[in-house]
């Protein structure tokens, strides 16, 4: 049995706020629904960076197995 994983980055947003609620709300129950034989969902938050900023903003990782 294989696995893959996917691995989505987010660029930060305009509106960190709406994107956290679309994020958890819409994103998450979407992908739990549509990737079928996942095993598992990690979003991690980017940290600031001196010099600017993230390029991202969450990098979401979901692990699915496939046959």
């Amino acid at each position: 049995m294989a696995a893959a994983k996917l691995i989505v980055m987010y660029p930060p947003p305009k509106d960190v706020q709406t994107f956290e609620r679309l994020y958890l709300d819409e994103h998450v129950p979407m992908a739990v629904k549509k990737l079928s034989g996942k095993t598992k969902i990690v979003a991690t938050h980017a940290a600031k960076i001196s010099t600017g900023g993230a390029p991202v903003v969450l990098i979401a990782e979901e692990q699915v197995l496939t046959f």
